[in-house]
């Protein structure tokens, strides 16, 4: 099979990148079905298959064995080692990265200390580590993923409050010197991108984080939302009480001073049974072993992520929401807070909206920057016909 290392995917067309973006989401699948979802007859799709599978592009799938007489089906399926993929997801002080194959497996992850939030220093880390794994497989395209308002289209990071940056043209920075296409995007919108385009029953839904900050991804109508100047999801300040505790940027009240790992541990070293604790599991393990003030915590931190959750349900109507992040390791401990929240403030008319928790690691948000790029390299290789 003949592989495209330097240029990825071949030119296609609209119709043809249907087939390859519906085959990525849903996996194998037999012409007949293929044919009937796109609404395409059945030489259309013979007609638009036939290059790509002479090409590697696709290929036919052994069925598994039925018992049923007749010449089996063979379902068509995308050959995901035809093109690989870099994903970096950009913390305060790390850089996490990975090589995927088309399909958005990870192949290899790796990661290193910034050591200087400096735009330089970061963009040598970026580059060293994209290189590291470049010697594994070439890649035809990178995506890096940042918390903070960004602007996919233009590759521009509006601001990102972990590294402090403001108005930075990021994929111009890297482009040059990495030698293939960039795309820069929120790592909440990235991650959320990756949870929705491998799995197409997930076609509404909010993802919500909780951990160093807050934050939430949507896909509405099967769509994600990008928002006015890439801001969509900043649910972190939303206020749940006029008397709360302050937070970093001084709102009282605001969900950021419950629920991000800064505000809960900031308020379970304010009691001395719980002494000084450096991370989120010490609270939790804390609380699971009866200390009260640890439990108060946590039910606060849970009940004002409920009372945000419960609003973005009230606004946006989805069928699902995803709990992640580091805070979602203490479930077990706020899951009775949370959904008192929920309840708190859910509209009466509204069905109870199924929450799941999913953890997530930073390989998983470094993954969610690599499908971006897939898609934008799908995007890059369709031709205006």
């Amino acid at each position: 099979m003949p592989l495209k290392a330097l240029t990825g995917l071949p030119e296609i067309n609209a119709s043809t990148r249907r087939i390859i973006t519906l085959l990525l989401r849903s996996g194998p699948m037999p012409r007949v079905e293929l044919a009937r979802r796109l609404s395409l007859t059945p030489a259309a799709l013979t007609k638009l298959t036939r290059p790509l599978l002479e090409l590697g592009v696709l290929k036919q799938v052994e069925r598994p064995e039925t018992g049923s007489t007749g010449r089996p089906a063979q379902p068509l399926a995308v050959e995901k080692s035809y093109a690989a993929f870099i994903g970096v997801k950009l913390t305060g002080d790390h850089a996490y990265a990975v090589l995927t194959d088309l399909a958005g497996t990870v192949l290899e992850a790796t990661a290193a200390e910034l050591g200087s939030r400096d735009l330089t220093t970061v963009c040598e880390k970026i580059i060293n580590l994209v290189k590291n794994l470049r010697c594994r497989r070439e890649a035809v395209g990178v995506g890096v993923s940042l918390a903070g308002p960004v602007i996919r289209a233009r590759g521009h990071v509006v601001s990102s409050p972990f590294l402090g940056w403001e108005a930075i043209d990021l994929a111009a920075e890297l482009e040059p010197r990495l030698g293939v296409p960039v795309v820069v995007e929120n790592d909440l919108r990235a991650l959320t991108t990756a949870q929705h385009w491998f799995d197409d029953t997930l076609t509404s839904f909010a993802l919500v984080t909780f951990g160093a900050g807050i934050g939430c991804g949507l896909v509405l109508d099967d769509r994600l939302v990008n928002g006015s100047s890439g801001a969509a999801g900043l649910i972190d300040h939303l206020r749940i009480d006029d008397h709360g505790p302050m937070c970093a940027r001084g709102h009282r009240g605001c969900v950021s001073g419950y629920a991000t790992t800064a505000s809960i541990l900031r308020a379970a070293a304010q009691q001395d049974s719980t002494g000084d604790p450096q991370q989120l599991a010490e609270v939790g393990a804390s609380a699971r072993h009866g200390d009260q003030h640890a439990k108060a915590v946590l039910q606060d931190a849970g009940y004002a992520m409920g009372c945000v959750i419960g609003t973005v349900c009230n606004v946006t109507g989805p069928g699902r929401v995803i709990l992640s992040g580091e805070g979602a390791e203490l479930y077990d401990t706020l899951e009775k807070s949370l959904r008192n929240g929920i309840a708190a403030v859910m509209h009466p008319v509204l069905q109870p909206i199924p929450v799941t928790v999913a953890p997530l690691s930073f390989t998983d948000w470094a993954r969610g920057a690599a499908v971006v790029a897939i898609q934008h390299h799908l995007e890059l290789r369709s031709a205006p016909y």
